[in-house]
């Protein structure tokens, strides 16, 4: 509910009228009330422009000389007005809102000023509010009170073109426009919704498909139980409980009468065996009907759904309009970004339920005499463990040693692992005797690549690590020559971590421990940096801060409070420091003089820099 209340102070003025109908369109009032619209006779069509639509009704009182003018305009869709009555002070509407059936009467007033005609104002509203026993709300150009409502908000809004704020009265509980309707487990257990049911589903049809009629009954039925539930349970939606032949080619053919029981036309017991084997309280859409409802009142809708079935079976399809479906989007994840992110259910009717109902019941019973007893998975009554035997292993034997003859390769069994899931210990250690082969577990490495793992979780990535480590150990490394340890890194890079990025998603934690072990070396832009060590001649390409020329590691990895304060990163031994010819001393450039802490980092790298040594007329080496 929205109404909307403002002292316009005369339509007339250059912008308001603009102004008003930009309120309308935004703020969409059910109803809207002006004081001092100062015209004669306001003309439909311009009620209409105000309005933003011609789907509204309007009374008015015109304005004396060039003052007062009263108006009231409402939305014929939220509002259905009954009467009206005006006089000098006030205009007056009762009508009810169209939804839930308050009945509401609107008055709206501009107050005299002299105290004689305040009190016959007074008097006339006094009089007419006693006689009608209703929830009155009063806008006008005096103080607003309202005599009978709940959850009311009054909003002031901006008053731009008009010395008077409009007022926006609303109710705080959101309008998400018309509920869907929804049938309840607990309505069957309410004395008196058989009748109601019985009587909606006996109402005359005008059509002529059987199918369309069964639709339509149900129509019916939904529309006088909303009617129904409304009377007995109010705005609530009650109680909501969640209810729980082989012909020696190898190829298999039905018998004639199998063949035969597939084309039968559909009986009472069968359909109402397809109705019980459905779920009661699974979520209906589109047609809004649960099986429960077809349970509870099959002795009502019987007839009806066996007609529309055997329809379905004399023409092999269903009437528009009576297999509507609805597909919806399901998001995989929290914060979905694009399609590839949602998976799509479809939601099919009741009635399209019974009829897949039926066909499956049907393709059950002839489903094991067409399929070999080799297929164990998904048949009733067989297990998909039940394919592994005795006769299977020596099956997949021969074909192996059909493989080794075709191919020249030879297959090593006492090198391979049989893997078996869901069988015993001791079945599994009798097919390894029969392979000649030993018995693995989950997970196992092939080609490298850890098989069977969750490969989310870090510990699944420790023998990537291992690599890591084993690769770029410090002996290994310094061992070789430049050149030698170069290409090592490159390697380490190139093929250890991206192919097994290729096959799996890499845990946040393992990227940034992978990413720790990493520096950029600015002459080749490759990582591991703290595998080479500059010597230093005058220090014009040596890192200050990243190189490791002074000591066993970079200075930005011992004063890391001190890194933190340097105006350039990049700044070389050169710019850092200057030589003497007998000692350092440092050339600082500091965004933050260093204090505290910093200070003590400060002295000791000064006393650091003490021994270190530069030669001016030697460049910077890799060793």
């Amino acid at each position: 509910m929205k109404i909307m209340s403002l002292n316009i102070r005369g339509f007339g003025v250059k912008g308001k009228f603009g102004w008003v109908k930009e309120l309308c369109c935004k703020e969409r009032p059910d109803i809207a009330v002006f004081q001092e619209a100062k015209c004669r006779n306001h003309r439909e069509y311009w009620v209409q422009d105000l309005w933003g639509s011609s789907n509204c009704g309007f009374v008015q009182k015109e304005a004396v000389g060039n003052s007062g003018g009263l108006l009231i305009v409402w939305d014929s869709a939220s509002f259905s007005v009954e009467g009206a009555v005006s006089n000098e002070f006030f205009v007056v509407i009762r009508g009810k809102w169209i939804g839930s059936g308050h009945e509401s009467i609107i008055v709206n007033a501009y107050g005299p000023h002299t105290d004689e005609k305040k009190n016959e104002f007074w008097s006339s509203l006094d009089e007419i509010m006693n006689k009608i026993d209703s929830t009155w709300v009063t806008r006008g150009d005096f103080n607003e009170f309202m005599r009978l409502w709940v959850d009311l908000l009054v909003v002031p809004l901006d008053r731009r073109d008009s010395d008077h704020c409009p007022l926006l009265l609303r109710d705080r509980i959101i309008d998400f426009g018309p509920k869907a309707f929804n049938i309840f487990d607990e309505w069957f257990k309410k004395e008196g919704v058989d009748k109601v049911i019985i009587e909606a589903w006996g109402k005359d049809i005008n059509i002529s498909w059987r199918d369309c009629i069964f639709r339509d009954r149900l129509k019916n039925v939904k529309s006088d139980l909303k009617i129904w539930s409304k009377k007995e349970f109010g705005n609530l939606d009650g109680e909501i409980n969640d209810g729980p032949g082989a012909n020696g080619t190898g190829i298999f053919k039905l018998s004639n009468s199998e063949a035969g029981a597939l084309e039968d036309k559909f009986c009472e017991s069968e359909i109402w065996e397809a109705v019980k084997g459905c779920s009661s309280s699974k979520a209906p859409r589109p047609d809004d009907f649960n099986m429960g409802f077809y349970k509870k009142f099959w002795y009502v809708i019987k007839d009806d759904l066996i007609d529309a079935v055997n329809l379905f079976w004399e023409r092999g399809e269903i009437s528009k309009g009576c297999n509507a479906s609805f597909v919806t989007l399901i998001p995989k994840m929290v914060d979905p970004l694009c399609l590839s992110d949602y998976r799509s259910i479809s939601l099919i009717g009741s009635y399209y339920k019974v009829i897949a109902k039926l066909l499956s019941n049907r393709l059950k019973k002839v489903v094991p005499n067409l399929v070999g007893p080799e297929q164990s998975a998904f048949i009733k009554g067989r297990n998909i463990l039940d394919g592994v035997s005795e006769e299977n292993i020596r099956r997949l034997m021969k074909l192996l040693k059909c493989f080794e003859l075709t191919s020249g390769l030879m297959v090593n069994y006492h090198k391979s692992n049989l893997i078996v899931v869901g069988i015993d210990k001791d079945e599994v250690e009798n097919m390894a005797k029969l392979f000649g082969c030993k018995v693995g577990t989950i997970p196992f490495m092939y080609l490298g690549l850890p098989v069977g793992g969750n490969m989310k979780r870090a510990e699944y990535w420790k023998p990537v690590m291992d690599k890591f480590e084993k690769r770029l150990s410090d002996w290994r490394a310094r061992s070789g020559s430049f050149d030698g340890r170069l290409t090592l890194v490159k390697s380490v890079l190139n093929r250890i971590p991206l192919y097994y990025l290729s096959f799996f998603c890499t845990p946040p934690c393992m990227i940034k421990q992978l990413e720790s072990c990493e520096y950029d070396i600015e002459d080749f832009n490759i990582p591991f940096r703290k595998l080479f060590v500059k010597d230093k001649g005058d220090g014009a390409s040596t890192s200050f801060w990243d190189d490791i020329w002074l000591g066993e590691e970079a200075l930005s990895k011992r004063f890391k409070r001190l890194v933190r304060l340097e105006n350039d990163l990049r700044a070389s031994v050169r710019d850092r420091l200057v030589w003497d010819g007998i000692k350092c001393t440092g050339n600082w450039s500091w965004a933050i003089i260093p204090s505290g802490h910093n200070s003590s980092e400060l002295h000791s790298l000064n006393e650091l820099l003490v021994g270190a040594v530069m030669e001016p007329l030697k460049q910077d080496s890799w060793r």
